[in-house]
């Protein structure tokens, strides 16, 4: 019936549109691969070490990640390190010799699911890695009470002290850190800086080295629900620490209060808390006032996401916030130069320095749009000398890809929405199949970035819906907390509401309308599947929630169980939980699920599978097995992009699929 009905509907595109004509399709593993450089997330990016003489990324070899250092002077002397089934997740210079590589893998603790992390160091000369926390490393009298869940909590390099760094980890008390010191020469020694103290979960530490703020929150200081925040301080290692500031909770901005850093001013801090507009501003704390001293930066509708700071030092260059795009703002005269320079070199495209050398002189860049794959640059600005270090996607390179565009929509109760559309490249932008594509999180937001799902859903001629619905992140604290409580209620109204925007707007058929989602987008999908049926044609959900009673009761095992159970939907949280209402369902759904998941239960995925089977509904399963939630390794990726394309094609169809321009060369 679907295939009948989709036939003449896509002739009938090709007879009106002049010159049009059929295409096959890119293969789908164009999109699906691992990025050759760059890895998975702008944290595991390309660094350079602090004597610009070589840069250090995850790449992908033969579909799996690894850690890669290469020399930038053109020598053949690249070492690598394999992830294996590790997940990576930062990677940082420690010296010019080792780098600090941090990575996840799925373990069990007392029969429950975790997500452990390591911290492991790699030697550029011998290409040796090693897990950093050893045993009997501290001696062999040291037999901790505890193995620490979470081994990556990187307080500081120590810049001025050669080759140390300074790591916290819960070694003596499961919730209180340690700060431990380790060398990282020839022979790995580790030694203990700061024992644990009551309240205190997190420290930090000056460009010196110093150790100089704790904070966290104190259950003495009110009740076990409801504790107070404590801030301790001392301007100098030779000093004491001493409480500067307490904090009712329900005093404080939501998410958007945080320590930020130090300043070079010994007694001032910088701290994230809300502007007069309710977004995330940069704010100068004088702790021995134990007050705000001064904004630092603030913005009438963005949150301010991130301080940059001069490497080695506590000197702020500027500040990064998420308008459709990435902006950076600079304080320092070089950086604006250098920046000034980037832009007129790469005109149409956003291009910032992500690393830099110790002296400046050399720089790592990344250049991109929502249309043109991540490209990374190194740069010797001294000299002038430009080396192209290779794209993320060069399997996509000669083709022109579909544009992104900013679109509004007021939601049902007025509140203006933000997104962005994908129309498939030669389209008139009219009555076109859709993919309606929520993002995950939810605490998250798209943005004009390059998204490869969003590329491989138009190069199949479908247009894409995505939406930064009420819960997203970086537009102030009064849209993200206005998700509180609305899973499947208002957030999935938003959605909804999008939806019926694109169909007024003439932009999408309504009778070719697919949502997919992975996460909280695949919650989504699946809610819009049992909420609007009358919507959708089909739909994919990628390890996604379907039972919220079930979600909250999971958590109540682990350290975020107040969190979850506040956020979540606590009145009858069953009326928004898709798999109690399967009957409902009309289109038919894939279930993609990760055996190794460990943020999402994969018992949700089998559980919507096994209501739909009863409600007699049509379901395709997709059983990964050994995947992550992230679909960390290029074979699970591909699996499930491979599945879903055969899956949305049966029941959407081919939209006009852009011609290319070029066909793409492979790796």
């Amino acid at each position: 019936m679907l295939s009948r009905i989709i036939a003449p509907v896509c002739l009938s595109l090709f007879l009106l549109i002049p010159g049009a004509r059929a295409q096959e399709p890119l293969p789908v593993e164009l999109f699906a691969k691992l990025p050759m450089i760059g890895g998975p997330s702008d944290s595991t990016s390309v660094t350079l070490s602090p004597d610009g003489a070589h840069y250090a990324a995850v790449m992908s070899i033969n579909g799996e990640p690894a850690l890669v250092a290469v020399p930038t002077d053109g020598s053949k002397d690249i070492k690598a390190a394999m992830f294996g089934d590790y997940q990576p997740r930062w990677v940082e210079w420690a010296t010019n010799q080792h780098i600090l590589v941090s990575s996840a893998f799925p373990a069990q603790r007392y029969g429950y699911d975790t997500l452990e992390t390591r911290l492991a160091f790699f030697d550029i000369e011998s290409g040796a890695l090693e897990n950093l926390l050893r045993f009997k490393l501290f001696g062999a009298r040291d037999v901790p009470p505890f193995n620490p869940q979470f081994q990556d909590g990187l307080v500081s390099r120590l810049p001025l002290k050669g080759d140390q760094v300074l790591v916290a980890l819960n070694r003596e008390d499961p919730g209180l850190p340690t700060i431990y010191g380790f060398s990282l020469g020839p022979r790995v020694t580790g030694y203990k800086v700061m024992r644990y103290r009551a309240g205190i979960h997190n420290w930090r530490q000056d460009a010196a080295g110093a150790v100089r703020l704790g904070y966290g929150f104190e259950r003495g200081m009110g009740s076990y629900l409801k504790p107070k925040l404590r801030l301790i301080f001392r301007a100098s290692e030779a000093e004491d620490f001493k409480t500067v500031a307490t904090f009712d909770p329900r005093d404080l901005a939501g998410d958007a209060f945080g320590i930020v850093g130090f300043t070079e001013d010994p007694n001032v801090i910088l701290i994230n808390d809300l502007n007069e507009h309710g977004r995330t501003a940069l704010y100068k704390f004088d702790m021995v006032k134990s007050e705000v001293v001064g904004t630092v930066f603030s913005h009438e509708k963005y949150d301010v996401s991130r301080a940059m700071f001069e490497d080695g030092t506590d000197r702020l260059i500027g500040v990064a916030y998420m308008a459709d795009e990435p902006v950076l703002v600079y304080f320092d005269e070089k950086e604006k130069e250098d920046q000034a320079g980037l832009d007129r070199g790469f005109p149409g495209l956003r291009a910032h320095i992500v690393s830099r050398s110790l002296d400046g002189d050399k720089a790592i860049a990344r250049t991109e749009s929502a249309s043109s794959p991540p490209q990374y640059h190194y740069m010797d600005l001294a000299n002038g000398k430009y080396v192209d270090l290779g794209s993320a996607y060069p399997q996509l390179k000669g083709l022109t890809l579909s544009e992104t565009r900013p679109i509004s929509y007021a939601a049902r109760d007025g509140l203006q929405i933000d997104g962005y559309l994908t129309v498939p490249k030669g389209s008139d932008a009219r009555n076109l199949p859709l993919v309606v594509h929520p993002h995950g999180g939810p605490a998250s937001r798209d943005s004009l970035r390059y998204d490869y799902w969003v590329q491989y859903f138009a190069s199949r001629g479908w247009a894409v819906l995505q939406m930064n619905f009420r819960g997203s992140t970086g537009y102030g604290d009064a849209l993200k907390s206005a998700g509180d409580h609305e899973w499947g209620r208002a957030m999935q109204d938003d959605i909804t509401d999008g939806v019926r925007w694109a169909i007024d707007q003439r932009f999408a058929d309504p009778a070719r309308i697919c949502i997919v989602g992975a996460s909280y987008g695949g919650y989504a999908a699946l809610q819009g599947a049992a909420s609007t049926p009358e919507l959708y044609r089909c739909i994919v959900a990628l390890n996604g929630v379907s039972d919220i009673k079930g979600l909250i009761s999971d958590e109540k095992y682990y350290t975020n169980f107040m969190f979850s159970r506040d956020y979540l939907s606590q009145d009858d949280p069953g009326a928004v939980s898709p798999a109690n209402h399967a009957e409902k369902v009309v289109a038919p759904v894939l279930v993609a699920y990760s055996t190794k998941d460990r943020n999402v239960k994969y018992d949700q995925s089998t559980g919507m599978i096994a209501a739909l089977r009863r409600a007699g509904k049509s379901v395709v399963e997709v059983k990964l097995e050994d995947a992550d939630h992230y679909l960390t390794h290029e074979r699970h990726r591909i699996a499930f992009f491979q599945a879903m394309d055969a899956f949305l094609i049966e029941n959407l169809g081919l939209g006009l699929v852009p011609s290319p321009e070029a066909a793409g060369t492979g790796r």
